[in-house]
């Protein structure tokens, strides 16, 4: 028959599995508190890819990705497209992603009138703004 004194005893498992646990939860935060102290100061690296060049019915869409290399957040990113022929700009189109965070992507688009595929199309980021 068990007593009072044997019901209120935590077994040395549980204690053993919350000695590792705060352990866990301990090197973790200190890890990261560590990293957010130490982290440099890097500005944020857009670079932009064309993902994709479709015809709608009186223009062509330019779907592109902006990746962000960096750890900052890049904010109100201006991306600017450049449709050139033999190195003359023919046609220009601008959108404005509201951020990309750190080491992360964001998606957009631009409209043109003459037809992408047929000429070189630059496609960049021209500015941004710091949260």
């Amino acid at each position: 028959m068990s007593t009072r004194r044997d019901a209120a005893r935590t077994p040395i498992a549980e204690w053993v599995a919350a000695g590792i646990g705060a352990a866990l939860l301990a090197a973790m935060l200190t890890v990261i508190v560590y990293r957010i102290v130490t982290a440099p100061a890097v500005p944020p690296d857009i670079r932009v890819q064309i993902a994709t060049i479709t015809p709608l019915r009186s223009e062509f869409l330019v779907q592109f990705v902006a990746v962000n290399d960096a750890g900052s957040t890049a904010q109100s990113v201006h991306i600017r497209g450049d449709l050139l022929d033999r190195g003359t700009v023919i046609e220009s189109a601008d959108a404005q992603l509201q951020f990309v965070p750190g080491h992360s992507s964001a998606r957009g688009g631009l409209l043109f009138v003459h037809d992408p595929r047929s000429g070189t199309l630059r496609v960049r980021a021209v500015g941004y703004e710091l949260p």
